[in-house]
This record gives C-alpha cells, sequence and structure tokens, in this order.
C-alpha cells in the first residue's frame, strides 16, 4: 500500500475529512509574520551589513528583497501548492492525507525562515 493509494469506497469519507484536517492550520501560518514581526524593526543598511562592515546600499536591498521573497511571495505559493494537491489527491480518490501534512510543514518552514531572516537583519528597535 503506497501513501497515495486509492482508496475504497467505505474509506472515501473518512480520508477525505482527514486530508481535509491537514488543511486547517495554513491560514494561521499565513498570518504568523504579521504578527511575529508586529514589532520588528526595518531593514537597513547597517543592519544588513554584519559586523559593522561597510557595504554597498545595494547589499541591503538584496537582503530586502531576499526577506520579502520569503515573508510575502512563498508562504502562499506553498499553501495554495498544498491545497491544489490536497484537492487533486481527493477528487481523484487518493489518499491525501500524506500530502497535506508535507505541504503544512514546507509551508511552515518557510514562514519560520522569513520570520528568522526578517529578525537577524532588522535594525533594533
Amino acid at each position: 500500500m503506497t501513501a497515495v493509494a486509492y482508496l475504497r469506497r467505505e474509506q472515501r469519507t473518512g480520508e477525505a475529512l482527514l486530508g481535509l484536517a491537514t488543511l486547517a492550520p495554513l491560514p494561521l501560518l499565513l498570518l504568523l509574520p504579521g504578527w511575529m514581526l508586529a514589532s520588528a524593526g526595518a531593514i537597513t543598511q547597517a543592519a544588513a551589513c554584519p559586523g559593522g562592515v561597510r557595504c554597498s546600499p545595494f547589499a541591503a536591498e538584496r537582503v530586502r528583497a531576499v526577506v520579502e521573497v520569503l515573508t510575502v511571495w512563498a508562504p502562499p505559493i506553498a499553501a495554495g501548492a498544498t491545497v491544489a494537491a490536497v484537492l487533486w489527491l481527493l477528487l481523484a480518490r487518493r489518499r491525501a492525507w500524506p500530502v497535506g501534512l508535507l505541504g503544512l510543514a514546507i509551508t511552515a518552514a518557510v514562514v519560520i525562515a522569513g520570520i528568522e531572516l526578517h529578525t537577524v537583519n532588522a535594525a533594533p528597535v
């Protein structure tokens, strides 16, 4: 039996509910950066350069761009791909909860990486 095995008729309802239940925490994960970064400072040129080393304004812009991608763009893309994969598997009458858990873990990792990167590179408040 594989992780996304074809389901018998009597298993479909329970497995569908289990697959949809794995999608429940996704909205909270997508809102997490807004809550945790509310008190974080902005990423300035001085904060983006490690150890007081002088660097160009382009270095700070690159850091800002990476942080923006990880905090703004990557979590909705990972969550959307998870929802699409789970719904596709449910419509194909396959077991979807392992894929939902994997997508949830990937989305959580992206969100935590974005928060961590912003916190490390933010100027002190």
